[in-house]
């Protein structure tokens, strides 16, 4: 076997590990945020000592990052998303002849989108 062909099988592996854990990351997602409601809500966690001030500092940081994500990070993803989609349509849609003329206009879309790419990749 090449060392070509076994990184390319550790790359499979790696994709496999990936999707597996990306599979299960939703139902993972809701049990933390159930736990963590359960904890301040029900349970009524107060801080005053250690392991409870780590607790709500867990929690802290968890709401703040869900403002950012939901704040700053999902519309750039989401503009990524649809810049791609753009992109992609002028591909389907448009005859060859027609692509061409487009082509001053593709290449700004195409380095808006990298921008937005940039941009997510350095948050």
């Amino acid at each position: 076997m090449s060392s070509n062909d076994l990184r390319d099988a550790d790359n499979g592996h790696l994709v496999a590990t990936l999707q597996d854990s990306l599979s299960k990351l939703p139902a993972s997602m809701v049990c933390f945020s159930n736990s963590l409601r359960h904890l301040f809500n029900e349970s009524k966690v107060t801080g005053q000592d250690d392991a409870t001030k780590k607790f709500l500092e867990v929690r802290d940081n968890t709401r703040q990052n869900a403002v950012v994500y939901t704040e700053k990070l999902l519309p750039l993803s989401e503009n990524v998303v649809r810049s791609i989609g753009f992109f992609a349509d002028y591909f389907q849609d448009l005859e060859f002849e027609d692509w061409a003329e487009c082509l001053d206009d593709l290449i700004d879309d195409v380095e808006k989108a990298e921008g937005f790419c940039d941009l997510l990749k350095h948050m």
